[in-house]
């Protein structure tokens, strides 16, 4: 994920105004967001220098907004997601969450 400088706050999270620009890949004939386990992974993807941002998994998954999701694409070992399954991950994780304020 690539987003300009400044996008996070100091809590290192994304403010709603902010926008964010992620790569997509063609995989198996369909777009898909792109998403990398590490630093390390993009590093040997991309080069160094690479601009990306840090987010917990299911923040990322959730603005795939319907699209699949390749994880680390173009190394090994990489996965693909279809778009019907990253929704079922969401309602998983978020149906396991605590309500807010409790531990």
């Amino acid at each position: 994920m690539v987003t300009r400088e400044g996008a996070l706050t100091e809590e290192g999270k994304l403010r709603d105004s902010d926008q964010v620009t992620y790569l997509t890949e063609m995989v198996k004939g369909r777009e898909a967001m792109a998403l990398f386990t590490s630093e390390r992974r993009v590093v040997e993807r991309f080069g160094p220098g690479t601009p990306i941002i840090f987010m917990p998994g299911i923040e990322a998954l959730k603005l795939a907004k319907g699209l699949p999701v390749a994880i680390n694409p173009g190394l090994s070992p990489s996965a693909f997601i279809k778009a019907s399954l990253v929704a079922r991950v969401i309602n998983q994780v978020e149906r396991k969450q605590p309500p807010s304020g409790e531990v």
